[in-house]
């Protein structure tokens, strides 16, 4: 059986001086030919692990191994990872002056290969390329990503993606804000790219960009954590519940549901507001991460929410949340809602 092409083990990652830790004991195994999806809310370590796994030197590794293609890069450099075949697509893409579109890829492929690239043989596939992926040819001879559009710019991190061929492919938010059409066109582009000698771990909060791929496996990140891990049903599951738990209901049911999840969360406690609902093993706190902790960010909900909390237990907080997310409407909601705070 051939090693894995990445494999990652107790992982910690840590930033700054202080060391505050992002990520803590994760493991991660990925397979040439597979497509892995990562799942969280914002801030659960996604993106820093992609950047990790890149070797972004703003984070340390403190503790753990990254192996790629069999070999320790743990602690190697950015460009020594991408020399064998790591590549991070960014979330928000920087603007290089100075530099074309063009000679950067050119100068890119020259230093993976270490092999003097062939101009014309080039400028055919780059010209290819292109047109697959509805890009002005004119866009060669502009500075990288400079007064391109947010859309041309993720279409730009596609083009490299198809012209350099790595073997991981780390797409971060690679489809978000695109319209449906240019979703369609980047997804193509990566189904054009992906084959039983690569892989792929994409960070995404649409289903959109997956439509066309076979997720082998989905992972969800819940505080730098790994909270669950299944096969590509557990994406289609989770977006249910989050659509659940998205329905409209009053603001302060919305309150109180965030401030229960968030105080679970924070202490460690596995909340059980979702978790009959969810059916799964570990999923209660992994919908609390995903669809309701957010809501507690606003800062005009805070204050009302806190002030919930502080009048009643966290099992009073808990046992009505449970009550208000199998209301089948907002007005039942309101009722259940009103009457618990004496209204």
């Amino acid at each position: 059986m051939s090693s894995p092409l990445l494999e990652v083990k107790d992982l910690q990652v840590t930033v700054g001086e202080e060391q505050k830790v992002l990520l803590d004991g994760l493991n991660l195994t990925v397979n040439a030919g597979e497509t892995h999806v990562l799942m969280g809310h914002n801030g659960a370590g996604k993106s820093t692990l992609m950047s990790a796994l890149m070797g972004d030197p703003r984070y340390t590794i403190t503790r753990g191994s990254i192996f790629f293609r069999g070999q320790d890069v743990t602690h190697e450099s950015a460009d020594v990872r991408a020399r064998l075949g790591m590549f991070l697509s960014f979330q928000t893409p920087e603007e290089i002056p100075g530099i074309t579109l063009e000679n950067f890829l050119r100068t890119a492929q020259n230093a993976i290969t270490g092999k003097p690239v062939k101009v014309f043989a080039f400028r055919k596939e780059l010209a290819q390329q292109m047109e697959a992926l509805g890009m002005d040819p004119s866009y060669a001879e502009r500075y990288l990503n400079v007064g391109f559009s947010g859309g041309e710019k993720k279409k730009s991190e596609i083009l490299q993606l198809l012209m350099l061929k790595p073997k991981l492919a780390l797409l971060d938010e690679t489809d978000s804000g695109l319209d449906v059409d240019a979703v369609k066109t980047v997804a193509q582009g990566v189904r054009a790219y992906h084959n039983e000698e690569n892989a792929l771990i994409i960070i995404t909060h649409s289903t959109r960009i997956l439509e066309s791929l076979k997720v082998d496996k989905t992972h969800v990140l819940v505080s730098g954590q790994m909270k669950a891990e299944g096969d590509a049903s557990m994406v289609d599951r989770i977006n249910e519940k989050i659509s659940y738990l998205s329905r409209p209901l009053h603001p302060g049911v919305l309150r109180l549901i965030a401030m229960t999840a968030k105080a679970a969360n924070e202490n460690g406690i596995e909340c059980g507001v979702c978790g009959e609902m969810a059916g799964t093993p570990g999923m209660a706190s992994v919908l609390c991460g995903l669809g309701v902790t957010n809501l507690s960010m606003s800062a005009s909900v805070m204050p009302a929410a806190k002030a919930d909390l502080a009048a009643h237990s966290y099992a009073e907080c808990r046992e009505l949340a449970q009550r208000l997310l199998k209301t089948a409407s907002a007005e039942e909601a309101e009722d259940i809602f009103a009457e618990w705070r004496g209204e």
